[in-house]
């Protein structure tokens, strides 16, 4: 698919520009939801990008495996944490074993996806979770799909509503526990002119079919 390789590049080509941006967001709050009162002992940071999150779950005493498909970024948490097992890699499909992880956090990935793929994905969310499993997913609101330029390029997004995202995510086989709209500017303490798109985050676990 062409845009997921002009994406790809655009990742590989701007890897400097997009540490620097990422770390412009704080999730520290959706972190600590997403572990809370779960015991969870070891998380896959599926699309990784440059390890953002990374010190938040060690600092929280949580395994983390980080996942992208951009090699240069991968490179990137390598250097940054030695000590942290990172992996190029597909989320559409998983080379992890079936019930490996207490918890997926899907942050600002799946808006990389095409609609029509995004439930393969979830899938194999499902298929990576233990039993009980939680799953994070924040993606971006809005409609339809579309490349969008930026200073390394231009990148695909999925833009969803919370009724389509949250369908999607309960049609794949979890109990969606919460959702809810995060502004962008309550992430990055930043107010802009228009308004960049709010946040749909989800919390769910995976259910007992």
């Amino acid at each position: 698919m062409k845009s997921y390789r002009e994406t790809k590049e655009n990742y590989d080509r701007g890897v400097d520009w997009h540490a620097k941006k990422s770390i412009s967001y704080d999730w520290k709050r959706q972190i600590a939801l997403f572990l809370k009162g779960n015991g969870m002992k070891l998380v896959l940071d599926a699309g990784c990008g440059c390890g953002r999150d990374v010190p938040i779950f060690i600092k929280k005493k949580c395994s983390v495996v980080g996942l992208d498909y951009s090699k240069e970024t991968i490179r990137h948490c390598k250097r940054d944490f030695p000590d942290t097992p990172f992996f190029v890699g597909d989320i559409r499909k998983l080379s992890f074993k079936a019930g490996m992880f207490d918890g997926v956090w899907a942050c600002a990935s799946l808006l990389n996806i095409s609609k029509k793929e995004v439930s393969k994905v979830l899938s194999e969310f499902r298929r990576v979770l233990k039993p009980g499993g939680r799953l994070f997913v924040s993606v971006k609101e809005g409609t339809g799909e579309r490349m969008v330029s930026d200073e390394a390029g231009a990148r695909f997004f999925s833009f969803f509503t919370r009724t389509e995202l949250r369908t999607l995510v309960k049609q794949a086989g979890f109990v969606v526990q919460q959702v809810e709209l995060v502004p962008d500017a309550q992430l990055t303490g930043v107010k802009e002119h228009p308004p960049k798109p709010s946040w749909i985050c989800i919390y769910a676990v995976k259910a007992k079919i």
